[in-house]
């Protein structure tokens, strides 16, 4: 589930990972800990209320996450993934998924402003553009993490789709049962 540690740096953070999501937490922002899958942090924080965050961070993470696991049991139901991947391309291809789904609810969400000529437009503006702020923040850890497993192998995988596509890419590994060779 969680297994949080210190990084070592004085002042630098929290570093945990939350069901292959690495997160990292700067001490100087942290109000509480790491609880099974709450965080709360009062930086995310709406009105001087941490409540917010704490509801915000879990649907950003747990959607991400569950777009992860989705991905697990996509490829362990399909028939034409009948082999054991290395871990490495499994969760490489889980991560992709999860960061394309962080980033397609960015971009629909540039596309959907509330209406700031009143006041409940103006506050959910102010909320669309926090969520936001975390999306993109989940979409950067899942870029930047340092794992042998999850981070290379999204890299990897990520510059591969991007190349290429996810259909294709998943046509090749099908086939082939590794990435396709750019």
């Amino acid at each position: 589930m969680a297994d949080a540690q210190d990084d070592g740096q004085s002042g630098s953070g929290l570093r945990f990972r939350l069901f292959g999501m690495p997160v990292r937490v700067p001490l100087s922002g942290l109000a509480g800990v790491a609880l099974g899958a709450w965080l709360w942090t009062p930086t995310f924080s709406v009105a001087g209320s941490g409540v917010w965050a704490a509801i915000v961070f879990a649907l950003g993470l747990y959607a991400s996450i569950l777009a992860h696991e989705a991905m697990h049991v996509w490829l362990k139901l399909n028939k034409g993934f009948p082999f054991r991947m290395p871990p490495k391309l499994e969760e490489g291809l889980c991560q992709v998924i999860a960061y394309l789904y962080l980033e397609s609810l960015v971009q629909a969400e540039a596309h959907t402003k509330g209406n700031p000529a009143s006041v409940e437009g103006v506050r959910q503006s102010r909320l669309q553009e926090q969520e936001q702020s975390l999306r993109r923040y989940f979409a950067q850890q899942i870029q930047n993490d340092p794992s042998p497993v999850y981070g290379e192998g999204f890299r990897e995988a990520q510059n591969v789709v991007s190349a290429l596509g996810l259909d294709v890419v998943l046509d090749f590994i099908q086939q082939n049962q590794a990435l396709p060779q750019l």
